[in-house]
């Protein structure tokens, strides 16, 4: 179920990224890192429910996050090296999905029940690796990106 609020929450995001980027491609950025930082710190919590609706939230922040970026992708790079930078998002989420799957390294064993209970590692996985990840973005966004592109200001 874990697995699945994310998915869900990244279909519900997608749609609702034409929303958010009608007010700025970077604004919606933010948004996006914003709501996915605070989900991922949501994910500490041992409660069940709480990391579902984190999580929902989380694949929301991505959905709204992929959208904007593919946008903001293509207003900010010259159409020459369009075809270059256009695949960057998804070979993104793809470097994303193997860090991931590499993290699931550090956990213990399924087999070993108390080892699991009592671990702390998966901490790692679901709130400080992302939270790094959207640090820097955050940062990237608001040191080196002042303002929306052109092409959505005129």
């Amino acid at each position: 179920m874990i697995g699945a609020s994310v998915v869900v929450g990244l279909m519900v995001g997608s749609q609702m990224s034409g929303m958010v980027i009608k007010r700025g491609r970077r604004n919606a950025i933010i948004f996006g890192i914003l709501m996915g930082m605070i989900a991922c710190l949501s994910t500490i919590d041992r409660n069940f429910y709480v990391i579902i609706i984190a999580r929902f939230f989380f694949g929301t922040s991505v959905g709204i996050i992929n959208g904007a970026a593919a946008r903001f992708i293509e207003e900010n790079v010259p159409s020459q090296l369009y075809e270059v930078f256009s695949p960057m998002v998804s070979i993104g989420y793809g470097f994303g999905t193997i860090i991931s799957f590499s993290l699931a390294f550090l956990l213990p064993k399924d087999d070993d029940i108390s080892g699991l209970e009592a671990d702390q590692r998966w901490k790692i996985i679901y709130a400080y690796v992302p939270i790094g990840i959207y640090s820097l973005m955050l940062i990237g966004l608001l040191t080196y990106v002042r303002e929306d592109p052109i092409k959505f200001l005129i």
